[in-house]
């Protein structure tokens, strides 16, 4: 058995993916205002909106500005929820956008 304590990660860990967002607001400050969730290796920007298509075109305005190729972006839905969802690495760091929208949307409204 291995009695191994690890410590749990700090405040000053997350200090680099903290100065990422504080890059991307500073170098896009007016793109669409996403919700943040910052931890020691991910920025993971969230786009929320019931009405359509807030975030889905905040969603696209982010990719483009970023350069994230389109064809990385997935795609999910369940019940009556849906989702785009991307991936990408931006200075060792893991970096998520997510945008949710109502089913009944099409992805390919956005060529997706």
């Amino acid at each position: 058995m291995n009695d191994t304590i690890t410590q749990a990660p700090t405040a000053a860990d997350q200090l680099r993916a903290a100065q990422l967002f504080v890059l991307l607001v500073t170098e896009h400050p007016d793109l669409p205002a996403p919700t943040f969730n910052v931890s020691s290796d991910m920025v993971e920007m969230t786009f929320y909106d019931h009405r359509l298509p807030a975030p889905l075109t905040a969603f696209e305005q982010w990719r483009e500005a970023l350069n994230i190729d389109p064809a990385t972006v997935g795609h999910g839905v369940a019940e009556d929820l849906g989702w785009l969802r991307v991936t990408t690495q931006l200075a060792d760091l893991t970096l998520r956008i997510i945008a949710f929208h109502r089913r009944d949307w099409d992805p390919a409204d956005l060529g997706l």
